[in-house]
């Protein structure tokens, strides 16, 4: 027995490292490029690292992996396809991106559900997001107390300019005196990113890795992006359990601080409740994607078949981030393809198995659902994986729910 004991720790200890080697490949393709900062702070060819990473992870995978299963793949090659018609369509390369995007997610899931597993890597999305937005908050506060100028200063993709201060960046740094008050990012591209993350990471703690450490930074820390998605999902969260308390608390002192009239904290008031204030032209003055979403409607009107294509975007700009992005960038069509993992779970849940629905899973299809409207960055690997992660998480779910009450539903019959 003791050489089949020796065979099986060998066995364990091979398997125990080549999940980690695979966890250490596929942080470093996720962090590499957009919507993390490092390669455009740094001016690195962040295109080019994703797409070496991702052959070498390939050539490690087809060399040490055992097994070879893979999850969705109609659909991921259904997407693939509908890009490379889009490229010949549009004669728009920006599609092939789209095509390399989804190809190089295809790769993460695979390794993840053959090498890791998915409950270990949620641990690991979860406590990297938690890490993040807390040592993000650590730069608010220490800009904060110590009023210091940016480390350095670059341009972020969009061209708008971006201050890095310690362990967080801001795309809205105005130095006031005596105490600037900034929207922090942690290593995102802007707040409203960190805030959109720190939500998936939030419903995938709660479905799975249900860490209450985790769960209260990754809530109340991210109001200091002054996202009012995120202060919203906060007070409607936190009416559960104890966080009420939390929750009123900090909604009376936000109150208080964000008086117009108390120095030096009206830079707080113009960064939230100032945002909630009628406006003639955008409905309300936190409303920074008015334009964006009419150029993106009129656009979608003019072709709502296939869109207008990805380099549309990419050459004028100015219809990114609203409801109506993909609509105008992929049209109806494109529409139903790239929000199929969407529409796949939830027929799944409400058609086949709507007597068993876990309404935990339910709320997140619809934070996620809402989330994704607002911010529908489809060409980027990091947000199409993270989606897609969730999505993951809530079926797992649904057929645990399901199996679970089958089996209990059985039994009571016997």
């Amino acid at each position: 027995m003791k050489w089949v004991n020796a065979v099986f720790m060998s066995y364990s200890n091979f398997c125990i490292k080549q999940s980690r080697l695979f966890s250490v490949l596929i942080w470093m393709i996720l962090i590499v490029a957009h919507p993390f900062v490092f390669c455009y702070a740094l001016n690195f060819p962040g295109s080019l690292i994703l797409i070496l990473l991702s052959f070498l992870m390939l050539a490690v995978y087809v060399k040490l992996a055992r097994t070879f299963v893979v999850q969705s793949f109609c659909v991921f090659w259904g997407m693939i396809v509908f890009f490379s018609f889009l490229n010949v369509y549009h004669s728009d390369l920006c599609s092939i991106s789209n095509v390399v995007q989804v190809l190089i997610v295809f790769l993460i899931c695979t390794v993840i559900t053959n090498c890791i597993g998915e409950r270990a890597f949620c641990k690991q999305y979860v406590y990297l997001l938690t890490i993040i937005v807390f040592l993000g908050f650590i730069g608010w506060l220490s800009v904060l107390m110590f009023n210091y100028p940016p480390l350095f200063n670059y341009t972020a993709q969009d061209g708008r300019p971006v201050a890095a201060f310690l362990f967080t960046v801001c795309n809205t740094y105005i130095p006031p005196v005596p105490h600037p008050i900034i929207r922090y990012s942690g290593i995102f591209d802007e707040p409203g990113t960190l805030a959109f993350f720190s939500m998936i990471a939030l419903c995938i703690n709660k479905l799975m890795v249900n860490n209450k450490t985790c769960e209260v930074v990754l809530l109340i820390l991210p109001i200091m992006t002054f996202s009012l998605a995120h202060i919203l999902f906060f007070y409607i969260t936190s009416i559960q359990r104890l966080l009420v308390f939390a929750s009123v608390v900090s909604g009376l002192i936000f109150l208080i601080i964000s008086q117009k009239d108390i120095s030096p904290y009206n830079r707080i008031y113009e960064l939230s409740l100032h945002r909630l204030e009628q406006d003639d032209e955008r409905g309300f003055q936190g409303n920074n994607r008015s334009e964006s979403t009419s150029n993106a409607y009129k656009l979608f009107i003019e072709n709502k078949l296939l869109g207008v294509g990805v380099q549309y975007e990419e050459e004028h700009h100015g219809i990114s981030t609203n409801p109506f992005t993909i609509l105008a960038l992929y049209g109806i069509v494109g529409y139903l393809i790239v929000q199929i993992f969407f529409w796949r779970i939830l027929i799944k849940s409400f058609v086949s198995k709507w007597k068993f629905l876990n309404w935990n899973c339910i709320k997140c299809l619809v934070i996620l659902f809402v989330n994704f409207q607002q911010r529908p960055f489809t060409t980027n690997v990091f947000t199409m994986f993270s989606v897609l992660l969730l999505l993951s998480v809530v079926e797992t779910q649904l057929n645990m729910n399901y199996k679970r009450n089958v089996s209990l539903y059985d039994r009571n019959l016997l």
